[in-house]
């Protein structure tokens, strides 16, 4: 079983948070317009560093919750495979065509429920970190266990994706949790 994390804002807090749409309605590294797909990432702290790069601004109504998907429904692209340019940082500019297609070819063909990437932020140069997007349509995405939303401040998420070390990550998730339980 593979964990997976997922952070959206509030007001997407629910099953709407996993059919795609959201994603539909503007290209990303993974798709391109009008693909339904999902992002989720193997931690909380790159899930965080994603949402960071695609929401710049400060928002108090974060919420994340985990996943645990099935190894069986997981199809994997080898970083190998990818061109040079598969992780610049200014990818909007640049839009990459080629990871796009990946990612649109994925939900067309229905191959599987699940494909595992790597992520552009990575913090080792050495290993690297992946994200799983789902394919909403896919019939194997019931066999996926969604588990319940919990808060995050933005302070805190803005902490997770900027720590060092593991450690200090694990901590303010318990912060997080621990001041949810408390209110």
């Amino acid at each position: 079983m593979i964990t997976t994390w997922r952070i959206v804002k509030l007001k997407y807090k629910g099953p709407d948070a996993f059919t795609g749409k959201g994603a539909a309605i503007r290209p990303g590294r993974w798709h391109s317009v009008g693909t339904c797909i999902v992002y989720t990432s193997e931690n909380l702290p790159l899930a965080a560093r994603e949402i960071k790069d695609l929401n710049p601004l400060p928002s108090t109504d974060w919420v994340f919750c985990s996943l645990d998907i099935p190894g069986d429904i997981v199809k994997e692209v080898d970083a190998s495979n990818l061109p040079p340019e598969w992780n610049r940082p200014d990818w909007r500019l640049y839009m990459p065509v080629a990871t796009q297609q990946i990612g649109d070819d994925f939900i067309q063909n229905g191959s599987a429920a699940v494909l595992r990437v790597p992520s552009a932020w990575s913090t080792s140069k050495t290993t690297l970190e992946h994200n799983y997007h789902l394919n909403p349509s896919h019939p194997d995405v019931a066999k996926i266990t969604f588990h319940p939303f919990f808060p995050l401040h933005s302070s805190v998420l803005d902490e997770i994706a900027d720590s060092p070390n593991e450690s200090q990550k694990l901590k303010l998730l318990i912060k997080t949790l621990t001041a949810e339980k408390t209110r």
